[in-house]
């Protein structure tokens, strides 16, 4: 069984932008990533970030356990580019259905305007036709295009 991997994008307030800042950094986001076992940990470095973020009622992405054609791992909320041999590409966000008890894929622009699963997907076509874009956290307006 492989183990349960989670990322939590938070975004940072002021004070936080501007020390992201000071150490280097050109962003309104921290990315956590993490495991249970780590939320058990009392000494996990993102600990002061991460449990205020979950106790406001906020949900972490899971990752699928899979990687796309440039070997990024894919997350719930990621919005990826299908790409068939010959078609033209279109955008998907990946979405877990509780119905299904199943990672897939809901059309955002293209053809692929449903919902369909991972499992079916990748029976059909390798993982190298599967390009991350952006996720839906830090980049909402992938998600405004859906109909």
């Amino acid at each position: 069984m492989r183990p349960l991997k989670f990322r939590a994008i938070i975004k940072y307030n002021s004070i936080q932008q501007r020390e992201a800042r000071k150490m280097g950094e050109n962003t309104k986001f921290a990315v956590i990533y993490f495991t249970l076992l780590d939320l058990l940990n009392p000494n996990f470095s993102n600990r002061t970030l991460l449990v205020p973020w979950l106790k406001e009622g906020n949900e972490p992405d899971e990752s699928i356990g899979l990687l796309d054609r440039n070997l990024k791992q894919i997350w719930e909320g990621d919005v990826v580019n299908l790409i068939p041999d010959g078609y033209t590409p279109y955008a998907n966000e990946v979405i877990y259905d509780p119905i299904m008890c199943a990672f897939g894929f809901l059309g955002i622009r293209g053809v692929g305007k449903g919902w369909i699963s991972i499992d079916k997907f990748l029976s059909n076509a390798p993982i190298s036709q599967i390009e991350i874009i952006g996720n839906t956290r830090e980049n909402p307006e992938l998600r405004k295009e859906r109909k």
